[in-house]
């Protein structure tokens, strides 16, 4: 004979459960539950198509009242944490949205019994008649997961982790995983949780184990195919990593094309002038709009110095020409005394590069490194990232250097010293851009790398970020870390765009880095161009 109870009522005496232990261990039980749930997650996000824990919540506050709510919103709220302090993203902000799932975990579990009462009486404790099985099914698994879906979008979309093209499908995926979870799950655990003997005692033998077991065969089989496409989702990453890869290789040929043609139009002309060099340059500028500046640099032995500057001021657009370098305060003022000087006599375009004019760029470690190199080589090197010189605004830059032959003479004390170097200022930003046009289809996001730069200036290019200069390399790159390697990409799916099943913040599984292929290998900072 079934009991007349009040919605809500507090724990049948027969079963006392004291009020820390009980939330302990609905917590305990709500955190395993959902960890189980967030292990189906489809690739590349969160995608879960069942969460238990919502079951079970329903469940144990039907079972013990609301005293079972705090242990629903402390499981909730502790999953959440760990994934995105195991994502890399716990932040105050993350943790706030956690707070507001939880909240809205337990509000669902509080409407669905309240509802599961209402509904069916005290019939929810035996579930015998159909109608009370369809309404306990609809209103505790249909209506009341409405609340948790529409909370946790919410607060997710308020903090910036999914964009509004996500919106509808991470609720309708959030709330088709609650309500099946509620549908399988809250009649199970109430098997378990539930008075012993009677109606559930014999369930608990003819009904759970096979249930149980079908569960598993479909979590192994669902399991399997997640692999699979996880595995296919990976290979569509590498080749998309790929394709970028081969367009920057590409536009690194191009560049050093540009370079070898001014080479030898410096080397056929050595005593070139400035309006010849502007000439020479300026339809390639127009051209090639990721090339800021093209400049020659001449190679000054320090003895030699004082004659250069003074034959230089009589030809150079500026005046009078002196060879400068950044002090401590980043001013321009006269470089001191060295072995040798690599310094910029023509630039162009000269209105936004004046400071330049003069600038002794082997002042300044990255760029001697990138000068040793060339010179070693007799091909193109590249600086790591560096803040442009001559930008006004604040971007990400590279230099390229090829090496210039002097004309060769029979008294030339040093015929194996090049007279200078043929340099290009380039915007990586606008250089990718450039490459990648065509390649990188919506959702796919990637960043560009250099290995064998410092860590806290190895970070090249954000497609998802505009980086304002040399900055760290993000955690959780793909890196190998050894010097000589080439230029890494790391690619994933923008969170966005990409739809997503999220308990809390959500770190981007990157996957990278993709290998450079071939003869087009483009170079690292650290090594001469192969291409």
């Amino acid at each position: 004979m079934s009991r007349s109870v009040s919605p809500f009522a507090p724990a049948p005496p027969e079963s006392p459960a004291p009020a820390g232990r009980l939330t302990a261990a609905v917590a305990f039980s709500y955190f395993l539950l959902g960890a189980a749930g967030l292990t189906l997650a489809i690739p590349p996000g969160y995608a879960s198509p069942i969460f238990p824990a919502a079951g079970l919540a329903l469940a144990v506050v039907l079972r013990f009242g609301t005293r079972a709510l705090a242990g629903v919103w402390l499981g909730s709220a502790l999953l959440n944490l760990a994934h995105a302090g195991l994502g890399g993203t716990l932040t105050p902000a993350t943790a706030g949205v956690a707070a507001a799932i939880a909240c809205g975990a337990a509000a669902q579990a509080w409407v669905g019994g309240f509802l599961a009462r209402r509904g069916t009486g005290s019939a929810w404790r035996t579930l015998e008649r159909e109608r009370d099985v369809i309404a306990f099914l609809l209103l505790g698994g249909g209506a009341a997961t409405l609340i948790s879906a529409s909370i946790a979008v919410t607060a997710l979309q308020g903090a910036g982790v999914i964009g509004a093209p996500a919106v509808l499908f991470t609720w309708g995926n959030w709330y088709v995983g609650d309500a099946l979870g509620v549908m399988v799950f809250a009649p199970l655990t109430l098997c378990v949780i539930e008075a012993p003997g009677g109606l559930w005692h014999g369930r608990r033998r003819r009904i759970v184990p096979p249930i149980l077991v079908t569960i598993g065969l479909v979590l192994v089989a669902y399991v399997a195919a997640a692999r699979w496409e996880k595995q296919a989702q990976d290979s569509r990453l590498d080749a998309d990593g790929g394709a970028v890869a081969k367009g920057i290789a590409d536009r690194l040929i191009v560049h050093r094309e540009v370079l070898s043609s001014l080479r030898h139009f410096i080397e056929a002309t050595p005593d070139l002038t400035f309006s010849q060099f502007e000439q020479f340059t300026r339809l390639t500028l127009k051209d090639k709009p990721d090339i800021f500046a093209l400049s020659f640099n001449d190679l000054v032995p320090d003895q030699e110095r004082d004659s250069f500057e003074a034959v230089t001021s009589l030809r150079s657009p500026v005046g009078p020409f002196r060879i400068t370098e950044r002090n401590a305060e980043r001013s321009l003022v006269a470089a001191g005394r060295r072995p040798e000087y690599v310094t910029v006599r023509y630039i162009v375009p000269l209105e936004d590069n004046r400071p330049a004019v003069g600038f002794d760029i082997n002042s300044e470690p990255v760029r001697r490194d990138a000068i040793a190199r060339a010179r070693s080589s007799g091909r193109m090197a590249v600086t790591a990232p560096i803040l442009l010189v001559q930008e006004r605004q604040s971007r990400v830059g590279l230099l390229e250097l090829l090496p210039v032959s002097r004309a060769p003479r029979a008294d030339a004390p040093d015929a194996s010293r090049p007279a200078g170097f043929a340099v290009a200022v380039v915007k990586v930003d606008e250089m990718i851009d450039i490459a990648t046009r065509g390649r990188v289809h919506p959702g796919l996001v990637f960043r560009l790398t250099d290995p064998g730069a410092p860590a806290e200036r190895g970070l090249l290019y954000r497609s998802d970020l505009h980086v304002t200069g040399p900055a760290p390399v993000p955690r959780g790159k793909c890196r190998n870390g050894a010097p000589g390697c080439g230029w890494a990409i790391a690619t994933g799916t923008s969170p966005r765009s990409s739809p997503r099943r999220m308990r809390s913040g959500s770190g981007r599984g990157w996957r990278g880095p993709s290998a450079w292929r071939g003869s087009s290998s483009p170079p690292s900072s650290r090594s001469s161009s192969s291409a």
